[in-house]
């Protein structure tokens, strides 16, 4: 089964992508795992947001993350600004398929094409902090709860990014 990946801001996605990206996120962040937060916010419009997406060979939305510039507000991160990656879903009839792990390699490497010298950082939720390990991420900071789910911030220094 082969799979498409493409990267781009809000404005140059079609009204399909759209459509698809916020049914994903809605399915797997408000329906699956209860998360209290507002699915969709001013983040996406950004100028500076990148949303990355894979899809099957029927054009169907498989995976999904955002990438956006945030300003550091701990000394977890080298600089004033950060690139966080946010959002990270994968479509429940795809998973065990390694679309978590590629995604998250896309993401990292159009952080370091758009993003250059910027570290990155996530808010992972608990479960995950061994994947993202893998992905070069440490942990920094406590364990703290965001929409009802207990996540930790978690940091890829740029000079680390492949």
């Amino acid at each position: 089964m082969t799979t498409r990946y493409a990267h781009a801001h809000l404005k140059d996605l079609s009204p399909h992508d759209v459509h698809a990206l916020y049914k994903l996120r809605t399915e797997v962040f408000t329906a699956e795992q209860r998360a209290s937060w507002a699915e969709a916010d001013e983040i996406d419009s950004r100028e500076t947001t990148w949303h990355v997406r894979a899809y099957d060979e029927n054009d169907h939305l498989k995976a999904y993350t955002r990438l956006f510039l945030a300003p550091s507000v701990d000394d977890t991160t080298k600089g004033e600004l950060e690139v966080r990656i946010g959002r990270v879903a994968v479509d429940k009839h795809n998973r065990g398929e390694g679309l978590g792990r590629k995604i998250i390699e896309k993401s990292l490497e159009i952080c370091k094409k758009e993003f250059h010298d910027i570290d990155v950082a996530l808010e992972a939720q608990t479960h995950a902090i061994d994947f993202y390990k893998k992905h070069g991420f440490h942990t920094v900071g406590e364990v703290f709860e965001l929409g009802g789910i207990d996540h930790i911030k978690m940091v890829c220094p740029a000079d680390d990014l492949k």
